[in-house]
């Protein structure tokens, strides 16, 4: 419960109102415009002398789009406006062991999805644990965290109250939905694979059944198992309570006993013994469900049909027919008297269960997997799917929307120059720039990439250039972040690697076939001319810091230098025994380090093309190379550790241990005294450069980090994760403040304690601050006589004395959905509004002048 403050007096009423119609649908047409990030700004960055290439052995076409309409090239888009700033102090070796996270950008990737009995709540289970969103409104109401990893089985229990989970760990873990704690967990290391769960009808009793077919019932109130049968059948498919409690049913891909790839075994839930065998699919069941009344039994195989069973006499009452997909859901109507099939192809077939027609067939939702539960108002269904994105669907209204926040794994960062924005690419093919100042995202690049495989900011920070794929082949956009637009579209020479000339001029792009290189001009979007050769490309592309040489690693291991004042090929470096995996120029560009899969380091002297040094004593393929800025060091690594070279004389200075798996990435501190450490393990650490010492290990990702980078300026450091996220940390000078919240049928109540303000959140509406006035010397503040029977939880002390006296945020809000609860959070102050982030790393921005509010994924 919230401590709340005694010397609080007589309630004030409302500060800002800001519910007029009149000035609420001004508001309304204005908020795409509102409150996101500073203006975009070039930074003071040095520009190299202006390369001219007469040569052109050939002219390739490309795409324009010069001036295509915003929505087009823009997914979404915010009006730059102050806010307040996330930016912390400079980072220095002296204060690196605070580094601490700022913020979570997303709310991770998606493994499964449930919707309880009521149809109210969605449980999205991914990489940060399970997050709850109100189903009418899709705002997010509690993130269940902990120790949530692999989460492969998400289960509501009937009365709504309890969420089971199961996860590849051979772990299942009970939640209180309510208040978010996790009640108990039980591990069976025997487990095959992630055990299927299934709650009893009355909430009392949990089953679990693995791959082997052992089944275990638990006692859910205090955890104790009550009984095991062991297995009889491989690959358990289904496993579902009848109505009334008292059997258990199973399906399986294969049964062991009688050597048939088609039986549904019934067993008695109080002692554990089997009932009966019902036999007939001609392959494998995927598939099973009760009737509501508990007399028949519905079942979907691989051979495409469903089959619905008298559990009575153990026969076939009905066989459906033209099933689109074997591996289809299967949902009764309440009634009884129709079966919804959903399919993991989007795919919704609803069938007659007297005649066996099907009455209905329709596209849903697009995804990978499935939940469905029937309404008075219709078959609801979520979904998830292979980008990342968490859809609701209803078979009445037919109308889907999309759960935002959740992405596919974030493969990369790049910061701008000015490091005012941070890019980050994910496996959905989107690329998103974040502000960094406020946090936000400012824009979504979004194009027909299937993949990502570089993203690299021009020199003055006006421009990104994004190197991925299509289906069949690659492509290269750049997009103008000033405009925010996409500027081209550069097709033929599309390998994916890319390389921004110094001055910002000229973009280099290696080909489809890995045959030659592309020099292209970024000012009119024409290919200048090809390099051309007896290469096979590939690899890594890297231009010289001062404009006059172009690197390129290849498959067959060696690296190209070429000479880009006349377009000719100086010399082929050999020596690494397979493909080139890593390139990285000295800052002075003399010297070239070339990583292998042969897991050396060679360091080339770039005037003869004489190699310098081998640098040995990684065990795998060099995945990073990054030279200290003064280019006296070099940083490696190519397993899990990162191994520092005197690069004047070849020797290693240190070996930095501490990951516990291979490490991606290695980033060097803008002045050379730090080194960031992406790794496997999921962590990021901090070192001191100049004597080898782990500062910091930071600690908040659930899964392997793809990448790491400083900002220019010294003040943050970004990483990308498996995990969905995108997170950014520095040194934290912002005060945690005591908050509250309640969530609503339609919108939030906030407490905070500083200011004693409540802040009213209706969704759609502007907000308004209210001065909390309640006493804790006085009894619970409610006023049941305005809550039908039955309510849900009832508005108590401040927020409830703002609910019970203001008619308008009660017709607003609506009644709460959940008891409030307590939390820490950052909150940060200017004159245009306030911000505040969640102890779930929810930000919310509250405009003053128009009294617009954004939540911010």
């Amino acid at each position: 419960m919230i401590r709340w403050d005694k010397k609080r007096r007589a309630f004030k009423g409302i500060r800002h109102l800001g519910f007029d119609l009149i000035m609420m649908n001004l508001l309304l047409t204005t908020s795409i415009c509102f409150f996101i990030g500073e203006n975009i700004s070039k930074g003071d960055v040095p520009i190299a002398a202006n390369t001219t290439i007469a040569a052109s052995v050939q002219t390739r076409t490309i795409a324009v789009e010069a001036t295509p309409p915003i929505s087009t090239a823009i997914v979404s888009s915010e009006s730059p406006t102050a806010t307040p700033s996330l930016v912390s102090p400079k980072i220095t070796i002296n204060n690196a062991n605070q580094i601490t996270e700022l913020i979570r950008l997303g709310r991770g990737t998606v493994t499964v999805v449930a919707i309880n009995p009521e149809g109210h709540t969605l449980a999205v289970g991914g990489s940060l644990g399970v997050w709850l969103y109100d189903i009418e409104t899709l705002t997010p109401l509690r993130l269940l965290a902990g120790k949530t990893e692999a989460i492969q089985t998400l289960v509501w229990s009937p009365n709504g109250s309890r969420l089971a989970l199961g996860g590849w760990d051979h772990t299942v873990r009970v939640w209180d939905a309510t208040n978010g704690q996790e009640l108990y967990q039980v591990m069976e290391p025997s487990w095959d694979g992630a055990p299927i769960i299934v709650w009893s009808p009355d909430s009392t009793r949990l089953a679990a059944v693995d791959n082997n077919g052992t089944v275990r019932v638990w006692e859910v109130t205090t955890g104790q198992e009550l009984y095991q049968v062991e297995g009889q059948e491989d690959g358990i498919s289904s496993i579902v309570w009848s109505p009334d409690g008292t059997r258990l049913a199973l399906g399986s891909q294969w049964d062991r006993i009688t050597q048939q790839w088609n039986t549904i075994r019934v067993w008695d839930a109080a002692s554990g013994h089997q009932l009966q065998v019902l036999a007939g699919h001609t392959d494998g069941v995927t598939h099973i469900a009760w009737s509501p009344d508990g007399t028949r039994l519905a079942s979907g195989s691989l051979d495409h049909t469903v089959r619905v069973w008298s559990i009575d006499s153990g026969q076939v009452l009905q066989v459906l027919n033209g099933v689109a997909e074997s591996g289809s859901k299967i949902l009764w109507s309440p009634d009884g008297n129709q079966l919804a099939l959903v399919s993991t192809h989007k795919t919704i077939q609803i069938w007659d269960t007297a005649t066996g027609q099907e009455l209905q067939k329709m596209d849903g939702p697009a995804g990978v997997s499935f939940v469905g539960v029937w309404l008075p108002n219709g078959l609801q269904v979520a979904s998830w799917s292979d980008d990342g994105a968490v859809r609701v669907w209803n078979t009445l209204s037919k109308q889907e929307r999309i759960v935002k926040g959740h992405r596919r794994q974030a493969g990369n960062v790049a910061w701008s120059p000015d490091s005012t924005l941070l890019a980050s690419g994910n496996d959905d093919g989107k690329v998103r720039v974040w502000n960094t100042a406020s946090g936000l995202e400012q824009i979504i690049l979004e194009g027909p990439l299937n993949w990502i495989r570089s993203m690299k900011w021009s020199l003055d920070g006006t421009r990104l250039a994004v190197g991925g794929g299509d289906v069949g082949h690659g492509i290269i956009q750049v997009w103008n972040t000033i405009e925010k637009r996409k500027q081209f579209v550069l097709e033929g020479h599309t390998g994916g690697a890319i390389a921004w000339s110094p001055d910002s001029t000229q973009l280099a792009s290696e080909s489809s076939d890995n045959e030659n290189i592309g020099i292209w001009d970024m000012v009119s979007g024409q290919e200048l001319y090809v390099l051309e050769g007896d290469m096979i490309s590939g690899g890594p592309l890297a231009w010289s810091p001062d404009g006059q040489r172009l690197a390129s690693g290849g498959y067959d291991g060696s690296v190209r230098l070429w000479d880009l004042t006349n377009s000719h090929q100086l010399y082929t470096l050999t020596g690494h025994g397979t493909e080139i995996s890593s390139l990285a120029w000295s800052p002075d560009s003399t010297q070239l380090a070339s990583g292998g899969g042969d897991a050396t380091v060679r360091v080339w002297d770039v005037a003869s093309g004489r190699e310098l040094y081998i640098l040995k004593g990684h065990k795998n393929a060099i995945s990073s190379l990054a030279w200290s800025p003064d280019g006296k060091q070099l940083g490696s690594t190519g397993d899990d550790t990162i191994r520092v070279w005197d690069t004047t004389n070849g020797r290693q200075l240190y070996t930095l241990k501490g990951h516990k798996n291979a490490v991606s990435e290695v980033s060097w501190f803008p002045d050379g005294t730090l080194l960031a450490s992406a790794g496997q393990d999921g962590t990021v650490r901090v070192w001191d450069a100049i004597i080898g010492q782990q500062l910091q290990t930071l600690v908040g990702h659930t899964d392997s980090i793809n990448s790491v980078a400083w900002s220019p300026n010294g003040t943050q450091l970004a990483s990308a994760s498996q995990d969905g996220t995108v997170r950014i940390w520095g040194i934290s000078t912002q005060q945690r403040i005591s908050m509250a919240e309640q969530i609503f049928e339609r919108g939030q109540m906030f407490w905070r304690n500083d200011t004693k303000t409540i802040y009213v959140l209706p969704i759609n509406h502007p907000y308004a601050s209210y001065e909390d006035t309640w006493d804790d010397s006085q009894p619970a503040y409610s006023c049941p006589s305005l809550f039908p029977s039955q309510t849900p939880p009832t508005p108590k002390r401040g927020f409830g004395k703002v609910w019970c006296a203001e008619s308008q945020v009660r017709q607003l809000l609506g009644n709460a959905v959940s008891e409030e609860r307590s939390f820490e959070a950052i909150v940060r102050e200017a004159e245009t509004g306030v911000t505040f982030q969640t102890d779930q790393k929810i930000m919310y921005v509250l405009e003053s002048q128009s009294n617009n509010w954004k939540q911010v994924e």
